[in-house]
């Protein structure tokens, strides 16, 4: 029986819950599929599935071999693409998560340009803006905006972001515009839920720190922004968040006298995937198409 069959068939079930959506997604008999990972359970000397009547789960064996089946699995069916009469086509699935700020600013289009270059790559591209370690959760790339490492990951940048204190006319309007890091403690303020509580400046006689007790605090972006907009107060965030509010009036930056630090945009990629052909056509793209941006001065 064909190893690579069998193991297709292992990552059908997974994907499908159960041998008979598996079946159906493959176009075989419910037995085959069976057949097949009984096979594949005896040639690797572990049980891949807890079976019951009602669903199947991994093992943790199974888990644990679940990302390196799809990188072999995707290799294969590379190398045959490139074997075969059509080598220039590139072939595969690939898994991306990205902040949300990221995704909404720039980084669709960027992705969507991908894929127009590449239609037979299919991406499933997720939203979360918590961290992730791509070998644990299957990511083939994950982008992030805080200094986090993990074992077996490479951690390879990706784009400079300059930040910004922004605030809608209306707020300033009202409560008046801070000239000095030291006024943002008479203000309302809206904190990005990263590590720490501190905003920290660059001046001429250097580092300014401000400890910030937030009105409101939030892991997604988008939720300070319109809160910033209905003028509920200033908010420290990045340019690729930023942007669009600010070209639009809605949003006008204060302290620009008083320099952020940039962050770093960086991917993370399993280092035993760093050798795919599809996923490395990725990683240029992205490098390619984003690299060190300033986005107020482009825009």
């Amino acid at each position: 029986m064909d190893i690579i069959d069998n193991l297709k068939t292992f990552i059908a079930v997974v994907e499908a819950g159960n041998f008979t959506n598996a079946a159906r997604h493959l176009k075989v008999a419910v037995s085959l599929v069976k057949k097949r990972i009984d096979h594949l359970e005896s040639q690797v000397g572990v049980v891949l599935f807890e079976r019951s009547t009602r669903r199947m789960t991994l093992t943790d064996a199974g888990r644990r071999h679940l990302l390196k089946t799809r990188a072999a699995v995707s290799q294969v069916d590379l190398l045959l693409a490139q074997m075969g009469s059509r080598p220039q086509r590139l072939e595969g699935r690939l898994r991306v998560k990205a902040p949300t700020c990221m995704l909404g600013a720039y980084l669709s289009d960027v992705l969507n340009r991908f894929q127009e270059r590449h239609p037979g790559i299919s991406l499933e591209v997720l939203a979360i803006d918590r961290p992730v370690n791509p070998i644990e959760e299957g990511f083939d790339v994950s982008i992030v905006l805080l200094p986090i490492t993990w074992p077996g990951v490479a951690n390879l940048e990706l784009a400079t972001m300059k930040r910004h204190v922004v605030a809608s006319p209306s707020y300033l309007a009202k409560r008046g515009t801070p000239r000095v890091p030291g006024d943002l403690v008479n203000h309302d303020l809206l904190h990005l839920q990263v590590p720490g509580m501190v905003w920290i400046f660059q001046s001429q006689t250097g580092p300014i720190e401000i400890k910030v007790s937030p009105l409101l605090m939030s892991n997604n972006a988008h939720h300070l922004m319109s809160a910033a907009c209905m003028g509920n107060g200033l908010c420290l965030i990045s340019d690729f968040t930023s942007l669009p509010f600010i070209q639009s009036g809605q949003l006008v930056t204060v302290l620009d006298d008083y320099p952020v630090s940039e962050m770093w945009a960086r991917m993370h990629i399993p280092e035993e995937r760093l050798e795919l052909t599809h996923l490395q056509a990725l990683r240029n793209h992205l490098q390619e198409s984003i690299g060190s941006i300033d986005l107020l001065q482009e825009g």
